[in-house]
């Protein structure tokens, strides 16, 4: 609808423009072939030199233009020209006077979705039987063998028990006393009775005791048992001892030992035994 308007606004003007042309070109004709016949208002618009009653107005002669005008034979037809309406649809503006909160747009969604990984519970591990304790075998130390005299150069050797200290009850002497005593013991531990023996007591000293005490002369401590007295009161002392034969020849080795000041201790108990025989 439009469309049509604007076409026929444009056809008017076009013919009006048209026959304005016209009536323009046949004044102009007018005017050159025939001013006379001019108004005379129109005679100023003529050229300079002719005032329109045939006479010059200056000296020098204007030549006459004559122009001819061509008219046309054929009026042209008014080309429609094609006009393009471009119809935009409407826009919502929204209102920001009134305080209008605009409409949040959709958020684009991502391509891939997170897939959601299931958690699984841990495993248990499945209890097992508890060993029952059994009994830790104890260890049981092995009890060391009896001790044996090591083969010496000389026959007799001290026991392993020798010295003992003990108080002295054969004698009413209170702590008036101290010495040594003691027995000869075969290789098998009995008293060694078949044989002469004497034990050999002294001190390193000048003046010291240098006794020897024949073994047999003291049963009161058992037999081949011997006794030798070496001071009236206990004391811390050193003393040696050595077992002889009734030759005096040295049977064992020299034995030093060292008294104790005790009334409890004044007794030293000293014992050889036969180490090998011959």
């Amino acid at each position: 609808m439009r469309r049509r308007r604007g076409l026929s606004l444009f056809n008017i003007l076009a013919v009006l423009l048209l026959v304005v042309a016209c009536a323009s070109a046949a004044v102009i004709a007018l005017a050159a072939t025939a001013p006379e016949i001019l108004p005379e208002g129109l005679t100023n618009l003529l050229p300079l030199g002719d005032s329109g009653d045939g006479t010059d107005s200056d000296a020098m002669d204007v030549p006459t233009l004559i122009s001819q005008a061509a008219v046309p034979t054929t009026t042209p037809t008014a080309t429609a020209t094609a006009t393009i309406a471009v119809n935009l649809e409407p826009t919502w503006t929204p209102d920001t006077a009134q305080g209008a909160t605009a409409a949040p747009t959709n958020t684009r969604r991502p391509t891939s979705e997170p897939s959601a990984t299931p958690i699984l519970p841990s495993r248990t591990a499945t209890p097992t039987d508890t060993p029952t304790p059994t009994n830790t075998p104890t260890f049981t130390p092995t009890p060391p063998p009896n001790p044996t005299n090591t083969r010496s150069p000389q026959e007799f050797t001290k026991t392993l028990n020798s010295p003992r200290f003990d108080e002295q009850r054969f004698y009413d002497v209170n702590c008036n006393w101290m010495g040594f005593a003691g027995q000869v013991l075969d290789i098998n531990g009995n008293p060694l009775t078949n044989r002469s023996f004497r034990v050999h007591v002294w001190e390193d000293r000048s003046g010291g005791i240098d006794a020897r005490a024949v073994v047999g002369d003291a049963p009161i401590y058992g037999a081949a048992a011997w006794e030798q007295y070496v001071r009236e009161a206990p004391l811390v002392w050193t003393y040696f001892v050595q077992l002889e034969d009734g030759s005096g020849n040295a049977l064992s080795q020299v034995y030093q030992v060292t008294t104790r000041a005790s009334c409890r201790e004044n007794l030293i108990y000293f014992d050889f035994v036969q180490n090998h025989t011959n």
